[in-house]
């Protein structure tokens, strides 16, 4: 959705409702005011699977002329001022004068209009993935790739040639097909970027922040951003003033929930090892910098290990100290006023490479969660109930104390059965495994009907609180950490007793809810967020599947300064990287304090330098000696971004959410979440021309076809078609899907967008405005019971097919705004094309139909289909003048009839006659050349009298001729009288029959058979 308030949304469905709209002639100071339009109207048309260019036009008593960009924004008033929503910028395409209203109308798209030029190829090496290509033809068309960073469906596959080189295409033909393989639309956003643009759920969001935040959201979504504020704190004293040179004081920043950095096991000879003292010169120590004053937990994976060969949690390098640190010993110590703690380790190395690989671990953090690697923060979303029994339980799982039987439920209860032989007690959270909780206040419930002496819920924080019957409310008003158990006492018989254990914020105990967690884990990559005194910070911002660090801090390390000579006073200054040119003393530094009394160990900045103020006795050297090594934070003069990558997102939970921040300090965050999804009412609604027709979807099977086709290859859904029937999308003849990869293309792209389903539909609005392509909302259609209100029944409305109740899911496809004095908006969606395969001839791999290849091209029109099997290759070019056909064997399987008028032009047919083999060739006649075979049955063959005779046998001389049967008036035949051997013919009345021979000598015998009796004549 456009961004909107709630408020808007109100105003712009109440009767009476003022209007305004303006037009920002982009590069001038000219705006279009209200009073100089007489309308605009937005316009999205939209197919499935396609690029967009967006249009809007308008009429106004000024011309603006063609090209120019325009900025165009409709609003309605919001208590008392408008509120405007940006419908984004556009480019002039054409401009006319309207004599009959004396106005000048004007046509205008977005920037998709720089995709309209021809397509040339792109200066790109293949392959290339999808997403660089994409790229690249932004680039060419003059845009901005909006998704350049992000993921998306085949976003990674690889594009292996160039299709389009010998093609009549455009870019926005070439994106119009890639939109079918992203499974999304193209289109324009509103900071003129070409943005693939998914049909999602349109929400209204909500807006939290603190160092925890609690809101309840109407649906179960996601988190949509998330900022987390950078932050330094320093310990500062009086006595001894720090920081100092003399006294140091390190700036703590928020860097992650783990504080040990396992990159310095290895840096045992540099000064951040310090002996062990007490523990002789074998041993080393690795100071971490935690804070004054706060209980640290270390915890490890590492086996048990030898006194002589281990690590130890330490609070002082100077005392001696059993806390040996493995698997089976997690410990606790408190760091000292200099706010340091220390991993000790003897010098066998032998675990060194494992916890560098990650193979074991060490945790050292300010309270008791699991591990997390260094430099990792965690942000986690709970629901309702903060007691997760399953950190320390399974499902299923039971346990006996004491006569007693605990059994762990699915949903987080637990049973109890048995007769307690003495107090019985199952511990939720034991003394060893205390869990940290947060300062506020909450309420523990979960024990209904137990007192004192029978069963309770006892939680220890400071103090032990119970849960008997109802809830027990408690405040904390620092971090601290607890334990919590189940007791059942002495005695007590209890039949399937269950306790529903809980802890929630606030002083009401409500309702039992189980345990249920989002957890989303951002590795800060070697960064850390900082912030200045005066309160310029950096920020991480989670936003749409990717996470960024905004840097406003910058770091040094005081390597090399100039010498300054004053009169009173000797300093050090020194030009970090980037600084902001001011003179506002925006710095932290571990070794002076920020001000300007030229006092020794203080600092100030100028415009391009820090100075770092000694005294008057100090030299260059001196002064080397006190701040080389110093860290110096100062503000940056251009914010930089670190992108961090893709991350998951933090779901929300239908009711209360808790997010909270695992890192090594607490810090702000600010949270945008969705409250609900996005839903109208017949408010909304002109009271004609409201339809509501069959629902589309859901889409549950993807094809791809070629090949006229014949040539398919999908994914399905075979539980959803069983449900919902087949709703199919048929990719056809796509260039990208020439070659033997487009299996690669299909899976991702099926992923996307199964279980699509919208209802088909057309309403006349009132107007809403802010919705926007690719927007899922609901209308609700449900009827109200009577009441005074009107219009609630709107006329020519129709009942959609499937509906549950009157409440519709629609998908913003096509929407006309037309803003006036009043204003209308007209939303539609048409149903896409209906498509339904063959699937007995289609495969789900190319491999199964023999990796069958078609290749076309646009411009000559030639198909050119390959069949490739190992070696075998068959092909098929097919172009308006030939068709070929190569291939070992030809197997037509189908009644073919040739009707084309070209099989009677000039030309030859070759068939070998020994591949006739069945059935029977029927002719009117047989022109020239010879006809060998074993014999000729049936009918007659008649040779016209003159020049042509019949001729039968091998040559002449030899006729080998036998089996001759004439009947009726014979076989008409003339012969050369100087031929040897015999012919047949017959007299000129062709009324006797007769067979003259031929003996090779000049004679000419015949014979004639008269009354039963054959007679021989020599012929004179």
């Amino acid at each position: 959705m456009k961004k909107h308030t709630k408020e808007f949304k109100s105003s712009i469905s109440t009767f009476g409702r003022e209007l305004d709209s303006k037009i920002f002639v982009l590069g001038t100071e000219l705006v279009l005011e209200k009073e100089d339009l007489f309308s605009i109207t937005p316009v999205v048309n939209s197919e499935i699977l396609k690029t967009i260019m967006k249009e809007v036009d308008f009429e106004s008593k000024k011309q603006i002329g063609i090209g120019q960009e325009v900025n165009v924004k409709s609003g309605v008033k919001v208590n008392g001022k408008y509120e405007y929503i940006d419908y984004g910028n556009y480019s002039v395409y054409k401009s006319e004068y309207k004599a009959e209203t004396d106005t000048y109308s004007h046509i205008c798209y977005d920037k998709m209009l720089k995709t309209m030029i021809d397509y040339t190829p792109l200066d790109i090496t293949y392959p290339i993935n999808l997403r660089e290509y994409i790229n690249a033809i932004a680039t060419k068309c003059g845009l901005e790739f909006a998704d350049k960073n992000s993921t998306f469906a085949n976003y990674n596959t690889s594009i292996n040639e160039d299709h389009f080189s010998n093609g009549n295409y455009t870019f926005r033909d070439v994106l119009d097909y890639i939109a079918q393989l992203v499974g999304g639309w193209f289109c324009i956003n509103n900071d003129d970027k070409l943005e693939i643009r998914y049909p999602k759920l349109a929400r209204n969001y909500g807006e939290a922040n603190g160092e925890d935040v609690s809101f309840t959201s109407n649906v179960e979504d996601e988190i949509n951003t998330i900022i987390v504020d950078g932050k330094s704190t320093q310990a500062t004293s009086t006595d001894p003033v720090t920081p100092s040179p003399d006294n140091p004081s390190e700036i703590e920043c928020v860097k992650g929930k783990n504080l040990f950095d396992y990159t310095k096991l290895n840096n045992e000879n540099t000064v951040q090892w310090k002996a062990y003292e007490n523990l002789g010169t074998m041993f080393r120590a690795l100071p971490i910098y935690v804070g004054a004053n706060k209980q640290i937990y270390f915890s490890s994976n590492i086996p048990a290990l030898t006194t002589r060969n281990a690590f130890y949690a330490i609070n002082n390098i100077n005392e001696g100290s059993s806390n040996i640190l493995n698997v089976d010993n997690s410990k606790v110590v408190s760091s000292n006023s200099d706010g340091y703690v220390y991993l000790g380790v003897v010098t066998n190395r032998q675990y060194y490479a494992e916890v560098q690989s990650n193979e074991y671990w060490i945790m050292i953090s300010t309270d008791n969660q699991p591990y997390l690697p260094y430099n990792t923060i965690q942000i986690k979303n709970t629901g309702k109930n903060l007691l997760n029994i399953f950190e320390n339980y399974t499902s299923g799982q039971s346990i006996t104390s004491n006569g007693i039987t605990y059994k762990i439920n699915e949903d987080g209860t637990i049973t109890a059965n048995g007769t307690a032989t003495a107090n019985s007690g199952l511990d939720i959270y034991s003394t060893k495994s205390r869990k940290s909780i947060k300062k506020g206040t909450y309420t523990l419930s979960g024990s209904i009907g137990g007192t004192s002496s029978t069963y309770r819920i006892i939680i220890r924080i400071d103090k032990e609180y119970f849960s008997i019957n109802g809830g027990t409310t408690f405040t904390i008003n620092e971090d601290a950490s607890y334990y919590m158990t189940i007791r059942i006492y002495k005695g007590t018989t209890v039949n399937n007793l269950v306790f529903k254990p809980m802890i929630e914020k606030g002083t009401q105990a409500t309702a039992y809810e189980p345990y249920q967690e989002s957890i989303l884990n951002i590795d800060l990559q070697g960064n850390e967020l900082c912030s200045l005194p005066n309160n310029v910070k950096d920020e991480l911002v989670i936003e749409n599947g990717r996470a960024k660090i905004i840097k406003n801090v910058g770091k040094t390390i005081v390597a090399k300064g100039d010498f300054y000579n004053g009169t009173t006073w000797n300093g050090y200054f020194v030009r970090p990287e980037g600084k902001i040119n001011t003179a506002n003393d925006r710095l932290l530094c571990d070794r002076a304090i920020a001000n300007r009394t030229h006092t020794d160990g203080t600092m100030y900045e100028n415009q391009a330098n820090v100075m770092l103020v000694g005294s008057n006795t100090d030299t260059i050297e001196t002064l080397k000696a006190k701040y080389d090594g110093a860290i110096l934070y100062y503000q940056l003069a251009t914010l930089t971004e670190i992108d961090l990558g893709e991350v998951d997102t933090l779901s929300t939970f239908k009711g209360v959410n808790n997010v909270s921040l695992d890192a090594n300090m607490q810090t702000n965050m600010n949270l945008i979440y969705t409250a609900e999804y996005e839903e109208l009412d017949k408010h909304f609604l002109k009271d004609v021309n409201v339809s509501f027709s069959k629902k589309y979807g859901a889409v549950n099977s993807v094809v791809f076809s070629r090949g006229n086709g014949s040539d398919n290859i999908y994914r399905k859904d075979n539980a959803s078609i069983n449900k919902n029937g087949l709703t199919e999308i048929k990719i056809a003849d796509n260039p990208f899907l020439e070659g033997d990869d487009r299996e690669n293309f299909i899976q991702q792209l099926f992923d996307k967008i199964n279980g699509l389903e919208f209802y088909i539909m057309d309403v006349a609005s009132t107007g809403i405005m802010y919705l926007e392509l690719g927007d899922l909302y609901y209308f609700n259609m449900i009827e109200e019971k009577p009441s005074l209100k009107s219009g609630l029944v709107k006329s020519g409305m129709r009942k959609a097919q499937g509906s549950s109740g009157g409440k519709f899911l629609c998908l913003l496809m096509n929407d006309e705004i037309k803003i006036t004095q009043g204003l209308e908006e007209n939303i539609y969606s048409d149903e896409p094309e209906i498509t339904e395969t063959n699937y007995k001839t289609a495969s789900i791999t190319d491999t199964s139909i023999k990796n069958a290849i078609i290749q076309t091209n646009k411009n000559s029109a030639e198909i050119l289909l390959k069949v490739n099997n190992d070696e075998v290759v068959s092909a098929i070019n097919l172009s308006p003048e030939n068709i070929k056909i190569s291939s070992a064997k030809l197997d037509i399987d189908a009644i073919a009839t040739f009707t084309n008028s070209k099989l009677a032009e000039a030309g030859s047919t070759v068939i070998n006659g020994a591949n006739i083999t069945t059935g029977s060739i029927n002719c009117d006649r047989l022109n020239g050349g010879t006809i060998n075979g074993q014999a000729i049955r049936g009918g007659s063959i008649s040779i016209e009298k003159g020049v042509y005779y019949f001729n039968m046998g091998t040559s002449t001389s030899n006729p080998n001729c036998s089996g001759l049967n004439v009947g009726g008036y014979g076989i008409k035949a003339y012969s050369d009288i100087t031929a040897t051997g015999f012919a047949i013919t017959d007299s000129d009345t062709g009324k006797s029959q007769s067979i003259n021979i031929y003996d090779g000598h000049g004679k000419v015998w015949y014979l004639t058979f008269t009354g039963g009796i054959l007679t021989a004549s020599e012929y004179k």
